[in-house]
C-alpha cells in the first residue's frame, strides 16, 4: 500500500512538472517568444523529467511506449505532450512545412498510442485530431 502511494505521488509530481513546463512555454508563445519557449521547454523536459522531445519525435512507437512506461508517463501526460508538440509543429509551418507535417503526423500517432493504452477515445481527442488533420491538409495544399 505504501509503495503504491509513493508511485502515485511520483506520477502526480511528474504531471505537475509537465504542466508547469508546458504552461511556461505557452506564456512565452503568447508574448511572441516561441523559439525561446521551445528552447527552454525542451531543456526543462530533459533536465526535470528525463524526456527528450527529439527522441519522442523520431523513435518508433513501440520503443516510445516503453520509454514512456519507464518514465511513468500517463495517458493524460501523453496528451499534454501532444499539445506541446502541436504548438511546436505550428511554429514551423512557415519555416519548414515538411518538418512541420512530420511533427503533426507524430502527434496523431501519439494520440493513437494514448487511445490504445487507455482504451478510451474521448471527444476532446477526436476534435484535436481533426484539427491536426486540417492543418496537415492546409500544409499539403500549400506545397
Amino acid at each position: 500500500m505504501e509503495r503504491r502511494d509513493i508511485l502515485k505521488d511520483q506520477i502526480e509530481q511528474f504531471g505537475r512538472a509537465l504542466g508547469s513546463i508546458i504552461a511556461n512555454f505557452f506564456q512565452l508563445k503568447l508574448k511572441g517568444k516561441t523559439a525561446q519557449g521551445i528552447e527552454i521547454a525542451n531543456e526543462q523536459f530533459k533536465t526535470q523529467l528525463d524526456l527528450d522531445i527529439d527522441y519522442i519525435l523520431e523513435s518508433d512507437l513501440e520503443t516510445l511506449q516503453v520509454y514512456f512506461q519507464e518514465r511513468k508517463v500517463s495517458v493524460q501526460n501523453i496528451e499534454e505532450l501532444v499539445d506541446y508538440i502541436v504548438a511546436l509543429a505550428e511554429s514551423k509551418i512557415d519555416i519548414d512545412p515538411n518538418h512541420s507535417a512530420a511533427i503533426f503526423e507524430r502527434a496523431l500517432a501519439l494520440y493513437t498510442m494514448a487511445t490504445r493504452i487507455s482504451k478510451i477515445y474521448p471527444f476532446s481527442r477526436i476534435q484535436k485530431e481533426q484539427n491536426i488533420r486540417n492543418l496537415l491538409l492546409k500544409i499539403t495544399a500549400d506545397l
